[in-house]
């Protein structure tokens, strides 16, 4: 498989990606051989450029979102029958980390090491007993808050999707209830197919949900996400029970997505030698504790430098894991002593690149297109307009240099409609039109009255289309209200038998109560 080429530059617009007519295999839609780059060369019916007059281009500028930790806990809290106590146990043990945007992360551990666990806590989802700091673009947040829920979204391992719903169908639910009906229906219905050909599922618009393979189903809930096009990312475990074909395709769009600026962090059990390269961080994690965390091309060296030695085509993966377990008999607290050590000089010389970087700069040539690459540390933006330009070439080196350094340093700046109009790079617009990817952002959901309606005509849709089920609850009810009829028959007539009358309609109450509830029950996990 060929993973897809990364669109590095804004000129390279995501509104020129369509697949192919090519629809053959459906599980090979994401490679080169299924996306021109070019729009005038396709011959997709479904996703023509003059559908979206271009402005889709813009979907690829999402907020650019770092997730920074420290000294993170989580402790619970439950009732011991034995010792008729409540005991206390810490799961995870002060950990620090970052997550930034542009770079696809992955917790990696044994079972039981707390993955799910961190992830649910960055996710909000565990917030009672969590004790620590966690930033958000440098600012103190709670990830419980709604305003970091609007900027991220959570993706289960268990893929909860509607068998009796069209991909398309699926896909316009989630636009209303997440655009709400300001936005019009052409624009849905434009971003929708946009997604499904970034993702290579335009081809399988009509397609019952329930008749995808694991690997399309993956895709078709980060699609689904994508529709509010959050900045962060959270999977949990989003290649397990794929096969190796489907595992690889799902990492590379995670990659993809990562590369249009977003921030992807998710959890991975035992990834092979390809899918491990695949990512760009690393975040390893035993007993609540982190042994590791960086670029996963310095895991070996960083292992080497333990005296841990990764045999010669060994997965550097497996060997991190059999050092979790404790295979080969090496201390763990000194790894995660070493993790800590690295992380914050990993930092601190990202700081030192950066100002060694700010004082090579000496024409305003040179920071007007550097501005562009800094623009998200408003500290070097502020240093920017106080030099004295003595020179009136660019100094090329040193924007080379700024445009291969990974932007993770400092504050980055909130971007918001009034910080895109000043954007010297055109971030916030292109073309003089504003970002609709900060709109989907921003738009209003649908109400509770229009939420409701929508999620019943959902339940219609589905009921209709499940003959089976629906004649079985029809054939149920007529046989209940026969066997009701013959037991109740001339009961009730006389004041003796008056109380069946209450017999009766207490067992047709709890009858259409226990019906109606029972689908409920049935169907939620």
């Amino acid at each position: 498989m060929t993973v897809m080429q990364d669109v590095k530059s804004t000129d390279a617009c995501v509104a020129g990606i369509n697949c192919c007519s090519n629809t053959a295999n459906s599980e090979t839609s994401i490679d080169k051989s299924s996306v021109c780059m070019n729009p005038s060369s396709t011959s997709n019916v479904l996703y023509k450029p003059s559908n979206y007059d271009n402005w889709e281009s813009n979907f690829n500028l999402c907020k650019q979102i770092d997730i920074e930790f420290e000294n993170v806990k989580y402790i619970v809290r439950k009732f011991n029958f034995h010792e008729r106590k409540f005991v206390t146990k810490e799961i995870l043990h002060g950990i620090n980390g970052a997550f930034r945007a542009g770079e696809l992360t992955a917790i990696m551990g044994p079972s039981g090491s707390g993955k799910s666990t961190l992830l649910n806590v960055m996710t909000g989802f565990r917030a009672t007993g969590v004790t620590g700091t966690i930033c958000i673009n440098g600012d103190p947040i709670s990830t419980n808050s709604p305003s970091f829920r609007e900027l991220s979204c959570y993706i289960h391992q268990d893929d909860l999707l509607r068998p009796l719903m069209t991909i398309g169908e699926t896909m316009m639910l989630a636009a209303h209830l997440k655009l709400g009906f300001s936005t019009s229906k052409e624009y849905k219905q434009n971003l929708i197919k946009h997604i499904l050909a970034l993702l290579g599922l335009e081809h399988r618009y009509h397609v019952f949900a329930g008749k995808l393979s694991g690997g399309q189903k993956k895709r078709l809930a980060i699609a689904l996400e994508l529709i509010s096009n959050p900045p962060v990312l959270f999977l949990d475990e989003p290649t397990t029970g794929l096969d190796s074909s489907s595992c690889s395709q799902c990492v590379s769009l995670l990659k993809k997505l990562a590369s249009l600026g977003h921030t992807i962090v998710c959890t991975i059990h035992q990834p092979s030698a390809l899918i491990f390269e695949m990512f760009d961080k690393l975040y390893t994690v035993v007993d609540g504790s982190c042994i590791y965390q960086g670029p996963v091309r310095e895991l070996v060296p960083f292992l080497e430098g333990q005296d841990l030695v990764c045999p010669s085509y060994h997965n550097p993966a497996d060997f991190l894991l059999e050092v979790a377990v404790g295979e080969h008999d090496r201390d763990l607290v000194k790894l995660i002593n070493a993790a800590n050590k690295k992380y914050h000089e990993d930092a601190d010389n990202q700081q030192i690149n950066v100002q060694r970087l700010l004082s090579r700069i000496k024409s305003k040539d040179a920071c007007s297109k550097i501005a562009g690459n800094l623009k998200r540390f408003p500290n070097v933006m502020s240093k920017l307009t106080s030099f004295d330009y003595v020179k009136p070439a660019a100094d090329e080196v040193a924007l080379e240099e700024v445009k291969s350094l990974n932007a993770s340093v400092g504050t980055r700046e909130k971007l918001d409609d009034k910080d895109c109009d000043a954007c010297p790079t055109g971030r916030g617009k292109i073309n003089g039109r504003r970002s609709t990817a900060y709109k989907a952002l921003h738009t209003e959901q649908a109400s509770f009255i229009m939420q409701y309606f929508l999620l019943l005509n959902r339940i219609f849709i589905c009921a209709r289309r499940n003959y089976f089920l629906l004649l079985a609850r029809l054939m149920s009810h007529i046989v209940i209200g026969l066997v009701f009829g013959y037991l109740y028959m001339n009961v009730g007539d006389k004041a003796t038998t008056v109380l069946g009358n209450y017999v009766y309609l207490y067992g047709t109450i709890l009858l259409l109560v226990y019906t109606g509830k029972m689908a409920v029950v049935l169907t939620c996990k």
